[in-house]
């Protein structure tokens, strides 16, 4: 299962930053490890074997459930966390940041750093250069991320798309209201 979230990551065409997890700097126990820096609608995913090293404060949280393509429920995760991260490569070494994660059930599930926590800092994800400019505090903060896949394909989009065939999962016709999908 772990090299299968390692194949995924290769195949990866987002952000990747380096982070500190750890206990906001009372220690110097940190546990590093790239995770993906979402900019689009995600929320933020602690990668359980943080949760298992660390051991942050849990907590119930409430998510919902989908349907895949077969029609079958899928059940986000149910517990949430605040953990303590810092930003390995980051132009303000010694920020730390607090945020609360939704905990994978799996132990694949990579680390997400989401939307919900990029838009309270006002992130500037600059493609170009390859950095994440955030609020932190009174300071702006400049963080390093690399992309998985750095051949010249990676550069245009429209390079990217190749037709492929996909098969086709759905047994029947599901209708879904607006905010199901």
């Amino acid at each position: 299962v772990c090299s299968q979230w390692q194949q995924e990551r290769t195949r990866f065409h987002s952000a990747l930053v380096s982070v500190d997890w750890g206990d906001g700097g009372k220690s110097d126990f940190t546990l590093q490890m790239q995770v993906i820096a979402d900019s689009g609608a995600g929320s933020s995913f602690l990668p359980r074997v943080v949760k298992e090293r660390l051991r942050p404060t849990l907590y119930d949280i409430r998510t919902a459930t989908i349907l895949m393509a077969d029609g079958t429920p899928m059940q986000g995760p149910s517990t949430g966390a605040k953990a303590s991260f810092r930003f390995a490569e980051s132009s303000q070494p010694n920020q730390w940041h607090s945020h609360d994660f939704q905990v994978h059930t799996t132990r694949a599930g990579p680390g997400i750093i989401g939307n919900d926590f990029w838009r309270g800092k006002k992130a500037i994800f600059d493609y170009d250069k390859q950095q994440i400019t955030l609020r932190s505090g009174t300071a702006w903060e400049t963080i390093p991320f690399r992309c998985a896949d750095t051949d010249s394909k990676s550069h245009s989009a429209a390079a990217l798309h190749e037709e492929k065939g996909i098969p086709v999962r759905a047994m029947y016709d599901m209708y879904l209201r607006p905010n199901e999908g």
